[in-house]
């Protein structure tokens, strides 16, 4: 049986006798062998093999990338078995536009550093980019892998329209109704295998990149739940002293805020300075940096005296080391400027106005910053933007 989704997706349920050469296995590593193989036999590659609860017991799915110029196409599989007997529920679906997922990560990639693009294209217009294609589990088949970085199932809720997307929620919808009859699989039932527990993909995208991305596209709410997901991860019991555990606070903090949350934002920073406080000393850069996000936060809630005495404190620290200040300084001069224009002690020709201006007549790199540079992590490796090409060969 087949259906064919107003939208172009297409899904059908097909019975097929398995092969003597594959039998039921437990073992994963054999199994993503074996659908690998069927993959590549199709001019296709795995995006996953991975084990599913069902009402039935355990099913496979698997999901599968092949070249469908000028992108590629995908599909899903969830596969239940009885005897030799292999019931398959496959969805499928082929970018008609490709190119913003991949190249949202590709230039998030190469501004951290990366990701490093060849400096000469080949002979066909495109280059093939070192690493980018990943097998998901082992890399002794990178060779005729496809599996990207943007493929990465945490990118989903960042991409809802992408095929890849809507086939993972196919997949996930499917297997929580599914229904077999007895009729269907004899009287033996489904063979429902217990297989050993898999640890997933293996990560061809960072962690820094999916902030990255998540903050570039504006995704506080998905940002925000990554975020507090890690430092549920790295400090369960909220009593760390770290600098890189303090650095994920101000984050958070940072992101908070955006996201309207500013009493959240406030308590974050707050913690994030008596850290930064506690390990690298009172005059810390990093201690400035927190300040400066805590000072915006008390500005929100109209605390104008305490944000100035914030922002006050971060200059005096940022100026002990001009070369470190940067953009930091900036916006503590900036937000100081504001702060004081509420509390009605600026006036024009204010020297620390006519040093806002200068500093923002300064700023070789102003637009959106990545989210570690804001808080206070190492500038980015490059700048880049990007530009969707049309095919001259399509009106």
């Amino acid at each position: 049986m087949a259906w064919t989704h107003a939208g172009g997706t297409q899904l059908s349920l097909t019975k097929a006798i398995r092969s003597a050469d594959e039998p039921p296995t437990s073992k994963l590593q054999t199994l993503r062998q074996q659908h690998r193989a069927r993959a590549l036999a199709e001019h296709a590659a795995i995006i996953s093999v991975e084990p599913r609860a069902s009402a039935f017991g355990t099913i496979v799915e698997v999901i599968t990338k092949h070249e469908r110029p000028p992108g590629y196409g995908f599909a899903g599989v969830l596969s239940v078995s009885s005897g030799r007997d292999e019931y398959t529920v496959r969805i499928a679906e082929n970018e008609t536009f490709t190119g913003r997922r991949e190249a949202v990560v590709n230039t998030q990639q190469w501004s951290l550093g990366e990701l490093q693009i060849p400096d000469v294209a080949n002979a066909s217009g495109g280059t093939p980019i070192k690493g980018w294609f990943q097998d998901p589990y082992d890399s002794t088949y990178d060779e005729d892998a496809l599996n990207s970085p943007s493929d990465d199932v945490r990118l989903d809720p960042a991409f809802p329209d992408h095929p890849l997307t809507k086939i993972r929620a196919a997949l996930a919808n499917v297997c929580a109704s599914l229904e077999i009859h007895e009729s269907s699989v004899g009287p033996q039932g489904p063979i429902t295998i217990p297989l050993e527990p898999s640890l997933g993909p293996r990560r061809c995208l960072t962690t820094a990149v999916l902030r990255e991305v998540y903050w570039t596209l504006g995704r506080n709410d998905l940002l925000e739940k990554e975020l507090l997901a890690e430092l549920q991860s790295v400090d369960p019991r909220g009593t760390s002293e770290e600098p890189d555990v303090a650095r994920l606070l101000v984050m958070l903090g940072i992101v908070q805020h955006n996201s309207d949350h500013v009493l959240f934002a406030r308590a974050t920073l707050e913690r994030a300075c008596k850290m930064f406080e506690s390990t690298s000393g009172s005059n810390h850069r990093d201690v400035a940096v927190a300040l400066i996000n805590l000072g915006r936060a008390q500005r929100a809630l109209t605390q104008f005296r305490e944000a100035r005495h914030s922002f006050d404190r971060a200059i005096a620290i940022l100026d002990q080391d001009p070369g470190a200040a940067g953009v930091h300084l900036l916006s503590a001069v900036s937000l100081q400027c504001d702060v004081l224009a509420k509390l009605g002690l600026l006036t024009r020709g204010d020297p620390i106005m006519e040093r806002a201006q200068r500093l923002q007549q300064a700023d070789p790199n102003r637009g959106l910053r990545t989210l570690r540079e804001l808080a206070g992590g190492p500038p980015t490796y490059g700048k880049a933007r990007i530009v969707v090409v049309p095919d001259p060969k399509k009106r």
